[in-house]
């Protein structure tokens, strides 16, 4: 599509909270076109957090905030967090979402950082299922006292609201990811860093080609939660370790890799624009008759007798 050239898109099934009016893919996107967004849109850009994508029959594009695989037959082309080679792929891990180029590429204040007067470290999550993080976390705090601040856990009178001020008073933050895989790395090192933390991560195996690992203590470098927790507490008594990892760049190459950058985003979308339908019309006129079906099912269940039901 030529730049400039208006563009009708919808959104459906992102997160609670997520505004379709004004969002980052919209501003984005507003770099290089005139977006109108609209319930009947040209191209839909939807998200895993329910079926409302059904609904629509224009070419369909999906993004990934989560450690999920998408079906390919459910879209035309898809932004998530995988190294994925296919032609309609592009890889876009999460922590974009939260920090611009700027934000990432520059240098930390880590001479003002070292003169401050920390407490030791600090978490903050709500997802109880962090099997990894959590045996850390008693690992740890067996050594020493770690603040929660969020949900899960919390120790300091309640879920805080700002997560970055909260954290500015730290110096380690719990980083751990909900889960593992290539490619998949969230906001959790970013925030821990743009804090003034030294994050100790756990997740991504491939964290290294994006991020230089010398700014955070990184898990598998370790072979086992104690030896982990053990240099954790070396670090905190040596000022010559702390400032080692403070004084880092947070990007490998000081800069964003060209492939996440917004223009290499905004070329993304352009391809998908371009190839409009990869799946026949047919998939998807099959996918809105079986959630009518559904639909449907339920409803009539809904009418049976109660001592039937």
């Amino acid at each position: 599509m030529n730049p400039r050239q208006r563009i009708k898109i919808g959104f459906s099934d992102f997160w609670p909270g997520f505004n379709p009016v004004s969002n980052w893919f919209e501003q984005l996107l507003k770099q290089r076109y005139e977006v109108e967004v609209c319930d009947e849109p040209d191209f839909l850009i939807f998200s895993n957090y329910g079926h409302g994508y059904l609904d629509y029959s224009c070419p369909r594009i999906f993004f990934s905030a989560e450690n999920t695989a998408v079906s390919r037959w459910k879209c035309d082309f898809i932004f998530s967090s995988a190294y994925d080679t296919a032609p309609y792929h592009h890889r876009f891990p999460n922590n974009r979402l939260c920090y611009s180029a700027k934000e990432l590429e520059k240098e930390r204040a880590w001479r003002g950082i070292m003169s401050e007067n920390r407490g030791f470290s600090c978490v903050v999550i709500s997802n109880p299922f962090g099997v990894e993080r959590n045996a850390f976390w008693e690992c740890l705090e067996a050594r020493a006292p770690v603040a929660s601040g969020g949900h899960y856990r919390n120790n300091v009178g309640g879920p805080v609201p700002d997560k970055r001020e909260f954290c500015n008073r730290y110096k380690f933050c719990l980083a751990f990811e909900n889960s593992s895989a290539p490619g998949y790395l969230t906001e959790k090192l970013f925030d821990a860093w743009a804090a003034g933390c030294v994050p100790v991560y756990w997740g991504d195996e491939r964290v290294g080609d994006d991020i230089n690992t010398k700014c955070f203590i990184h898990a598998r470098d370790f072979d086992s939660w104690e030896s982990l927790a053990d240099h954790v507490m070396e670090v905190d008594h040596s000022p010559a370790l702390y400032e080692s990892y403070l004084k880092q760049p947070l990007l490998r190459l000081r800069r964003l890799p060209t492939e996440l950058t917004d223009e290499a985003f905004l070329n993304a979308f352009a391809r998908a624009f371009h190839v409009g339908h990869r799946i026949p019309r047919c998939i998807k006129r099959a996918h809105r008759f079986a959630k009518e079906v559904l639909r449907v099912r339920r409803a009539l269940r809904g009418l049976r007798p109660k001592w039937y039901q």
